[in-house]
Parts: structure tokens; sequence; C-alpha cells
């Protein structure tokens, strides 16, 4: 196993670098979360996380289809003018589904009030905004990351969300701060420089004009398969804070909260590895390295387990202690992150392959999910069991169809 590893030793030394940058920035983000738990009310916590989860789970439908963008961009050989054509098409087709967006917003503005029980009208639109710049923000990103320059998102968005950190700290320790209007008000500028960073990168290696290609490329609809699959794990992972927010009240939603971040961040803490994977072996994705795999399969399984055992101690630790209460519910939660985990690598290697029969499956899976606890869950405990019951089916079902898939060859 060692020496598999070894054999890929550039890539994933150039994973780990990525790694460390990302993770900079997502440890930053929880100790966001840990100095708002202590700061703001449990109320207004409730509202922000549960607000920024429904802004997540609206947006990944598209942001994650940046396997497509990026195989898309991969496609056109080095030509610029080409690749500027196909960036302007994406930002006009992105404006499209953010005018779809708005009017689905006007539309059911009421229901989305009375779901986050929270009745500043202001408010709404700065988060539709949060909403507008995560979306265009796919674009820069995925081109950047399609010219291999891995580290350079992953550095804008590590150092802006440090700034974050330090400004909210200012307001909230040293003016005594507790408006939740000025949390989200920091939401919006860092989102929105995200986006304007990574575009004025981007713009720096496009600086020709745009020239009309006949070529066709990879598309949604052509791909429905893979794109349905793509939206799959971004949706669990902001669904059950969702499903809690419609379920519980905000004293107990904001505790599930702290739990599933958590509980996630073994998840999270490899997510920026996949695109890379994708994009190292486009070429020839079936022959994707086993030493990168084993490498990535043993830190998820070695990770989720220090998580499983530790996370109790460091919410009780590190979050007031409102938040204490609810810590055991981790010992679930985390294993079922870990089992997402490990049904990501499998999903991936299938879809490498071709093989899409197990897509239908997932999805089914998923709905059952939300229907079943939308009307039977009575306690927390009994939805977290239910989602930890959803997550060990997922996993089942994507090893149950590598393993037929090997049986043929």
């Amino acid at each position: 196993m060692l020496e598999k590893i070894l054999q890929d030793k550039s890539i994933i030394l150039k994973t780990i670098y990525v790694l460390i940058i990302v993770n900079i920035g997502n440890v930053t983000s929880l100790l966001i979360q840990i100095m708002l738990s202590r700061t703001i009310s449990i109320e207004s916590f409730s509202f922000f996380y549960s607000s920024i989860a429904l802004i997540s789970l609206c947006a990944s439908p598209i942001i994650s289809q940046h396997l497509i963008i990026q195989e898309n961009i991969s496609l056109l050989n080095n030509n610029d003018n080409y690749k500027k054509y196909y960036i302007n098409k994406l930002y006009k087709i992105f404006s499209l589904f953010i005018v779809g967006y708005f009017v689905f917003f006007l539309v059911f503005y009421e229901e989305i009030q009375s779901y986050l029980n929270y009745f500043q009208n202001i408010t709404y639109f700065k988060l539709f905004g949060i909403l507008i710049f995560v979306l265009i923000s796919l674009v820069p990103s995925s081109f950047l990351i399609s010219q291999k320059k891995y580290s350079l998102p992953s550095k804008i968005f590590t150092i802006l969300d440090i700034f974050r950190l330090i400004v909210l700290f200012i307001y909230l320790y040293f003016f005594d701060g507790e408006n939740i209007d000025f949390v989200i008000n920091i939401q919006l500028f860092f989102v929105g420089l995200i986006f304007f960073f990574n575009h004025f990168f981007m713009s720096k290696s496009l600086k020709l004009p745009p020239e009309k290609m006949k070529q066709n490329f990879n598309s949604v609809s052509k791909n429905s398969k893979i794109a349905i699959y793509s939206m799959i794990f971004p949706i669990i992972l902001q669904l059950d804070i969702v499903i809690v927010t419609y379920l519980f009240d905000s004293v107990l939603t904001s505790k599930y909260i702290v739990v599933s971040t958590i509980s996630k961040i073994i998840y999270f803490f490899f997510g920026s590895i996949y695109p890379i994977i994708f994009n190292e072996f486009l070429d020839k994705i079936k022959k994707i390295k086993i030493g990168l795999v084993l490498f990535y399969i043993s830190s998820i399984i070695i990770g989720g387990l220090i998580i499983t055992i530790g996370g109790k101690y460091f919410i009780i630790l590190t979050y007031d202690q409102n938040f204490h209460s609810s810590a055991n519910l981790i010992y679930l939660i985390c294993p079922s992150i870990i089992l997402l985990s490990l049904s990501n690598i499998a999903c991936s290697y299938l879809i490498a392959e071709k093989s899409y029969n197990f897509v239908k499956y997932l999805t089914t899976t998923v709905l059952i999910f939300v229907l079943t606890t939308i009307y039977i869950t009575k306690s927390i405990e009994l939805f977290v069991l239910i989602f930890f019951s959803m997550c060990l089916i997922i996993f089942l079902i994507s090893i149950l169809n590598l393993i037929k898939l090997n049986l043929k060859k």
C-alpha cells in the first residue's frame, strides 16, 4: 500500500498543499461560527446558518456542475479566444438562472420569511445578493482550476476569510456588537470579493477578444446522469440543516447546526481533492492513480474516527454552553458523513467507468429520506437515525455497484 502511495508522490504533495490552504480557510470559518455562538443570540445564530444552508442548497444544482465546465474549458486546446467566448456565454446563462431564482424568491417570499422565522425585508435581499455571488463565482474558479491553478481560488478564499474573521472579532468583542445584519453585510462583502478577485485573475489570462467556436460541448442535457450525480452529495450536505430548520425550533436547530458542522469537517476537509483528481486525469480518467485513492480513503477513515471520538469534547470546550446538550448526536452524524465521503469515492470511479445505473438508486434514496423525515420525524434523535440510515444505504448502493462492475471485467 505504501509503495503505491509513494508512486503518486507528486500529485499527493500537490493535493496536500491545496488541502492546507483550503482548510486554513475552513478552520477560520469554524472559528467564526464558535465566535458567533458566544456573542449573538441563539435565534440569530439559527437564522444566519439556516439561511446559509438554504442558499447553498439552492446553489447546489448549478455549483455542482463545475466538473462539466472544467472539462469544456480543457477541451479548447489553449485557444484563449474560444475560452473567452465560452466564459462570456456562461455568464449569460448564469444571468438567466439568477432571473429565475429571483422570480422564485418573489413568489415564495412570505413562505421563506415564515420558514426562517425572520421578517426584516432588506435582509432577504442581502441574502439573495449572497446567492448571486455564490453562483457566478463558479465561472472564474472553474476556469482557474481547469488551467491547473489549483491553489489560487483557495488562497483567495482563505485570505478573505481571515479578513472576515478579524472584522467580526473587532465588531463583536471591541464594540460589543450583536446585530445579525452586520454579520450578513460582512458575508455579502466577503462573497462579493471572492468573485471579483477570481474574475480578476481569470481576466489576466484571457486578454484576447472572444471568438465563436463550432465545437460541441458537454452539457447538462447531454450528461443528465452525471449532472444529477454531481448534485446529490452537495445537496445532501445542506439538506439535513434545511429540514431540521423546517421541523424544529431555532434553539434545537442551532444545536444541530453545530454538531452537523463539526461532523462534516471530514467531508469538506477533503472536498478540494476531487476537482484536482478530475482535472489531472481528464484525458484518461479511467487511470485514476491508486496511491491517491488509498491516501484519500485512509485519511477519511482516520480523520473521521478522530472527530467521532473527540468532537463532543471539542464542542463542550469551544462553543457556548447553550450548544452542549446535543453534542452526543455526533456519535451518529459523524459516521454518516464518513459513509458519504467513502461513497463519493466509489461513485466517482463508477462515473469514470461510465456506469450510471446507481444514480437512479441514489436519487430515490434521497427522495425517500426527505419524505420520511418530513412526515414521521418527531424528535431530533429520530431524524439523525434516519439520516444515518440514508447514508448507509447510499454507501451500500455504491459498493454493490462497484462490485458488480468489477465482476463484469
